[in-house]
Formats: structure tokens, sequence, C-alpha cells
């Protein structure tokens, strides 16, 4: 499991999103790879780390910031990537004129005073992203700058693909300079194979992302319903992440099966809690196994969704045995309706009011 700090702050931003992104989004959380959403509405998985930099959280675009972006850090080393969807306007290769205005903006913010005390540019040029075949230009500016910390040395890369705009930077303390340095091919790979994933699943300009999404296959219908049920069953096994990532990834891939995750499992934790999300994201997997073995009932969301919450109380009963003092009320309670046979009678009205 993540770190305290990192599940806090991941858990803030997961509050402000709903349904398949709320689980999503809780996944990357706890236990599975890190996922985000981009700012083309895309579901993207991310790269648990770039070099010797760990994955340390991300944001979603807001009103006041344009971009999704993904922080990377190692001691004396930080990575941010800001991936902008498209949008009017958006700059197209690194010799356009919004490109162009983009750079001119993005290196007067580095050299802004309340960025850092002091900022000098000492070069300019290009860089290449990427590995063959997909390479990717970006203009490049690093400066040396100083702050109350000390001095670093701060990359800056802006490159624009096919409708998709990334910006890129890296900031280096001065005592990490060699180490900082020796990061640089990995990144621009790494940061280069993500903006091939952009792009892919964009389709390319005019081309709609779902005509590219390969429907679900037998024999990964029937991982998922084995994965959801092992789950149910172990859902502390030491595979168990794999399993949770592997199906989140496949569900949100695969355009011939859509999951609804509702709100019925009670209020949104107001703490980090230690195992709500599994049992989230169990509502979702069990729901969908139902719906694979039953195509029959794959609309009827009074059904499906209960299978979802017999799963979901499978696994929130296995965890709140090992941490009894995390017991949630409202699982406690339908845990009951369960065991007294009224769940059936329940779910009707619940689900009629939770999935609006």
């Amino acid at each position: 499991m993540t770190g305290g700090a990192e599940r806090m702050l991941t858990m803030t931003w997961c509050r402000a999103v709903r349904g398949l992104a709320l689980a999503t989004c809780l996944l990357a959380a706890f236990h599975g790879g890190p996922t985000a959403e981009d700012s083309t509405t895309l579901s993207l998985d991310i790269p648990a780390a770039i070099g010797d930099l760990k994955f340390d959280g991300g944001r979603k675009p807001t009103e006041e910031a344009r971009s999704t972006q993904l922080v990377y850090k190692a001691p004396g080393l930080t990575l941010t990537v800001y991936i902008y969807g498209a949008r009017p306007g958006t700059p197209d290769g690194i010799e356009s004129e919004q490109l162009n205005a983009e750079f001119a903006q993005a290196k007067g913010a580095i050299q802004d005073p309340r960025a850092w005390k002091h900022a000098k540019l000492e070069h300019e040029g290009t860089a290449r992203f990427g590995a063959p075949p997909h390479l990717f230009a970006a203009r490049e500016a690093v400066f040396g700058v100083k702050s109350e910390e000390g001095s670093a040395t701060s990359y800056l890369y802006l490159m624009a693909e096919q409708g998709v705009f990334f910006k890129v930077r890296y900031t280096v303390h001065k005592n990490k300079r060699e180490t900082g340095e020796a990061q640089l091919p990995a990144i621009r790979q790494r940061v280069g194979e993500l903006i091939a994933k952009v792009i892919e699943k964009k389709g390319g300009p005019g081309q709609p992302v779902e005509a590219q999404r390969p429907v679900s296959t037998p024999e990964d219908r029937a991982q998922a319903v084995r994965f959801a049920g092992e789950l149910e069953a172990n859902p502390m096994a030491d595979d168990a992440p794999d399993k949770r990532s592997w199906l989140i990834g496949w569900y949100t891939r695969v355009p011939d099966i859509t999951l609804t995750v509702c709100s019925l499992l009670g209020p949104f934790p107001k703490k980090d809690h230690p195992f709500f999300p599994q049992v989230l994201t169990q509502s979702m997997f069990s729901g969908g196994a139902f719906m694979i073995e039953h195509p029959d009932k794959a609309k009827d969301q009074v059904a499906v969704q209960t299978a979802g919450m017999l799963g979901a109380l499978k696994v929130y009963e296995v965890l709140a045995k090992t941490l009894p003092e995390e017991r949630l009320p409202f699982l406690d309670g339908l845990l009951e309706r369960r065991d007294q046979g009224m769940l059936a009678a329940y779910m009707p009205d619940a689900v009629a009011e939770g999935c609006k």
C-alpha cells in the first residue's frame, strides 16, 4: 500500500469524480497502478515510475488549471507532466505560433520572482521524446534557478502532436545534478511513450476513440469473472492488487460492457479509509461478472447492482475482520439486511435513488 500522505492526496482528488472515474481513481490510490483521466476525458494508464522517480499523485483539469498534471519524485528530483487535451487554439507542432506563445509564457513563469528568487536561462534548443518509431520533437529551455532552499537546475519542454499538447517541468537540486542528468534519457523515452498512448487513445484528428477500442474476447470475459470471484473470496491475496489493476484497465478499454457505479454503499468515508476503495471497486467487479454470466439481464440495473452489492459485502466482511476498528455503520446495516433475507426487497428503491 502506498504511503499515507500520497493516499490522502489522491482521495481528495477522487472525491470530485463519480462513477467509473471514481472507481478508477480509488484503485489508483490503493494498490493499483496509477491511472488518470486527461482533459479529453479519455482514461489513461500512466507509468508507476519514470526512471528512478516514483508517481506521487495527480490533478485533473479545473477552471484555473487547463491540464491534467502527473507528478513524479525522487530525493532532490521533481518531474511534472502537464497534458492538455484538444481545444480551440491547441498548438500543432513545435514551430506553430501557438506553441511559441506557450513556450514564451512557460519560460516567463520560471523567471517570475514569485517562482524563484533568481532564474537564468542557460540553454535553449530542441530535444526528442519517445523511441523509434514514435519520436516527438520538443522545445527545450534549461535554467539555473535559486530559492530559499538553494540552487537547482530547471528543465522545461513543450511539444504538440495531433491535437495533444504536453509540457514537462523537471527540477534537479544542485546536490543531485549528476543523478538528475542521468534520469533525462528515461524521462524523454517514457514521456514520449505517454504522448504516443494519448494520441492513440484520441484516435488521431477526426477519428473517434471508440472505433479503436477492441471488443471483449471470450477469454478476457472468462478471466474477468474468475478474478471477480477470487477477489470476493480472498481480497487480501498477494496478487489481489494485480487483479484489480487488470480489471479496471480492461473494463475501461472495452466498449461492449458498460458498468454503472452507483451510490449504494453509504456516505464516502470522511477520512483516509484503509479498505473502502476495495469494497467499492468490488461492487463494480462483481456486477460486471454478473453481466457477463447473465447477458439477458445486463440491462437490469437492480439485478446487476444487487450482484455487485453482494460481492462488495463479501469483501467488506473479510477486510472488516482484519481491522474491526474501521467498520462502517452503513455497511454493517447492509450486512444485517442480507443476513435477514431483506436485501432483495431493499435494492429496488436503493438503486432508483443511488443510480440516478
